[in-house]
């Protein structure tokens, strides 16, 4: 906005008092303000600006008079006040115990050190030299002065609870899960962001498995109907899963892989059969499915590879009263169930690269043991962190 000289200001204060006294009308007065001053009278803003000119001019005729270019009075100074106060305000005595403390805590420590030994060596100065010439706050100052502060320091037996427990499940549990472990079997509530944090200072990591593309083969002929439809949870159906996965071994007599088919219950999450081969074949998934039987009818889910098409898998699942359900081609996300739990056995138990150099009846006890873990031991989130086998005995089929 234009700034007026103090003439200016001047004649337009009078104008405006003759307005106020009705010997011009508002019409001349807009005229002559927008004409003379260049100024909108009707703008908020520039009436605001005006009236506070105004008020400041009754009182003193020198605020029209700008200050712009002037120089400031002598000793005052200019420009922003220094953040570190002028070591002249202190005393000889202040000085000489501030001199002090410094070749005190000279070397190179942490600021709680700082703050430690000030507490303890400036006990002869006041707090306000203490908090300006070290550049500490004065709440900080005063926090740590009337209490003990905030440790951080682990105890030892939690932290020994806490290895122990990361080990007793083969390094396959993460902060949240071995809370709830711990909680379970010692009896010990330890929150999991603490239990994180000396995972990380001791450099105790879950090993995660890079996800590969799963090769399968499917039957595209053969379609059948997706009566699942994601219902994961299997409220409104007693429902099973199955798939194949391939397992790396150099034992294996085709392929170079051994092949695990598995049952899972939708529900629970339990694994109900499983079977491991050396063969990709029919006998694979017939060699475990034939022993799934339920009063009331079920339904298995599966994708549509070439066993799950074929006339012998589709008469036993009928002969045990059990219907037919398939995804989507090319849809794996239909079954996740069993995708899944592939997923977490390959990170959890078969990421260890001996597998690939184990026999045969080797690999088959492992799978064995953490199967026999995995329903009776392994706390499911969604399940409010309890086991597949806790959710499965309470079940009605």
């Amino acid at each position: 906005m234009k700034q007026l000289k103090p003439v200016e200001w001047k004649e337009w204060f009078k104008l405006y008092q003759n307005y106020k006294s009705n010997i011009i009308s508002y019409s001349e007065y807009l005229f002559l303000t927008k004409s003379q001053f260049q100024k909108d009278w009707r703008n908020p803003y520039v009436r605001s600006w005006f009236r506070k000119k105004y008020k400041w001019f009754q009182t003193n005729e020198d605020v029209l008079v700008s200050k712009t270019g002037t120089a400031p009075k002598k000793g005052k100074g200019s420009g922003r006040p220094l953040k570190r106060p002028d070591p002249s305000q202190y005393s000889r005595t202040d000085l000489e115990e501030i001199v002090k403390i410094y070749r005190e805590i000279f070397p190179e420590i942490s600021e709680k050190e700082i703050q430690r030994r000030i507490k303890k060596k400036g006990k002869k100065l006041s707090a306000k030299v203490l908090t300006q010439e070290f550049g500490i706050p004065k709440s900080t100052y005063y926090y740590r002065l009337n209490s003990k502060g905030r440790s951080f320091t682990e105890d030892k037996e939690t932290i020994d609870l806490i290895v122990k427990s990361f080990f007793e499940n083969k390094s396959r549990y993460g902060r949240k899960r071995l809370e709830i472990y711990i909680l379970k079997k010692y009896g010990k509530c330890i929150n999991y962001r603490k239990i994180g944090r000396i995972m990380q200072k001791l450099n105790l990591k879950c090993s995660t498995r890079i996800p590969k593309r799963k090769r399968e083969i499917k039957n595209l002929n053969v379609k059948f109907q997706d009566l699942v439809k994601r219902d994961f949870s299997g409220k409104t159906n007693n429902i099973i899963a199955t798939d194949v996965s391939y397992i790396p071994n150099i034992y294996s007599e085709m392929g170079n892989h051994f092949y695990l088919s598995i049952a899972i219950h939708h529900k629970t999450k339990k694994i109900i059969n499983w079977n491991l081969s050396k063969n990709n074949d029919l006998d694979l998934v017939i060699n475990h499915i034939k022993h799934i039987k339920f009063d009331r009818e079920w339904i298995i889910h599966s994708d549509h590879g070439f066993q799950y098409s074929s006339k012998e898998y589709q008469k036993i699942i009928s002969e045990n009263n059990g219907k037919i359900s398939m995804g989507r081609i090319g849809n794996s996300l239909d079954n996740r169930e069993a995708e899944y739990f592939f997923s977490v056995i390959k990170s959890e138990c078969l990421n260890d690269p001996k597998v690939k150099y184990m026999k045969f009846e080797e690999l088959n006890e492992l799978i064995t043991n953490y199967i026999n873990w995995y329903n009776n031991d392994r706390f499911q989130s969604q399940m409010d962190w309890k086991t597949p086998q806790q959710c499965w005995d309470v079940c009605v089929f």
